[in-house]
């Protein structure tokens, strides 16, 4: 009389139950990792929106504000000459006392927009700045009249921004001088 006494699992049985559990660890552990680094990447781009955000209406606040741009300016650094009437603060905050006049230098190092050498906000992958120059007097600003450097006798209308995030997907925006019309 031949009887089975089986008491327990195969060698092959737990083996393929290892190689299943396996396959499912990895499996999730690709998922979690995949769920980070979308997670990551969003946080990124929120950072990246709320720099703007933040960057953008001040730098144009700033411009239109302005009396002029200094010859001085690159494409990488714009120099803002103020000339202040009333009372009034500067980028830093700092007040500027009636009939004073005063600049402002931006400029991007480092992933950071500093004013007068003193850091404003990080997080700025590539910032640029453009001079819009009437260079033929017909009160139009067309593509080839804006120049990555301020002209030394020529005033420049307006400023463009061109911004550029992480995915290198360049913005540009615009802020006329507040006495140039065009």
């Amino acid at each position: 009389m031949v009887t089975s006494q089986r008491a327990g699992h195969t060698l092959l049985e737990l083996l393929v139950g290892l190689a299943i559990s396996s396959i499912l660890m990895l499996a999730l552990s690709l998922q979690l990792l995949t769920s980070q680094r979308l997670w990551l990447q969003q946080v990124i781009w929120h950072q990246e929106q709320e720099v703007l955000r933040f960057s953008v209406p001040f730098l144009r606040s700033r411009i239109r504000q302005a009396q002029a741009v200094d010859a001085s300016s690159q494409a990488q650094r714009l120099v803002l000459n103020h000339s202040a009437l009333h009372a009034r603060r500067n980028c830093l905050g700092q007040l500027q006392s009636s009939g004073s006049q005063f600049q402002e230098v931006f400029e991007l190092r480092q992933q950071q927009l500093y004013c007068n050498n003193q850091p404003l906000i990080a997080g700025i992958s590539a910032l640029a700045f453009y001079y819009g120059v009437d260079l033929n007097a017909d009160g139009q600003l067309s593509d080839a009249e804006w120049l990555p450097d301020a002209p030394c006798c020529l005033p420049v209308l307006a400023v463009s921004i061109e911004w550029m995030d992480r995915a290198e997907q360049p913005q540009r925006f615009i802020a006329s001088l507040r006495r140039s019309q065009f």
